[in-house]
């Protein structure tokens, strides 16, 4: 849906979209708004990329993803989101998709 998406409040990564599904009772789940935070470190002598998202980050992060929803008229009362965290640490292959970090 989106990348590298800023405002005031900070910067959002991705925001992209997750699943709508209907199971045979046809109840139907939403999609899921997720918003990612990429971080990347090459050594982790001073903590990993995943301690690299503070709580004051998390809260910008927050913000960020509100102010994405008004500007593009999403209702955050019934859209469900989620934050997730993509920590790349050292080689490229170690990667980790955290769903729901926080």
């Amino acid at each position: 849906m989106a990348r590298n998406f800023a405002c005031r409040q900070g910067e959002i990564d991705l925001i992209c979209q997750h699943g709508a599904s209907c199971d045979i009772k046809f109840t139907t789940t939403l999609p899921t708004l997720v918003f990612v935070e990429v971080k990347y470190r090459q050594y982790t002598h001073y903590g990993g990329a995943i301690s690299a998202i503070p709580v004051a980050k998390q809260r910008k992060l927050r913000y960020t993803a509100q102010y994405y929803m008004v500007r593009h008229g999403i209702n955050e009362n019934y859209t469900p989101c989620r934050f997730d965290v993509i920590a790349i640490e050292g080689s490229s292959d170690n990667i980790q998709w955290i769903t729901n970090a926080f």
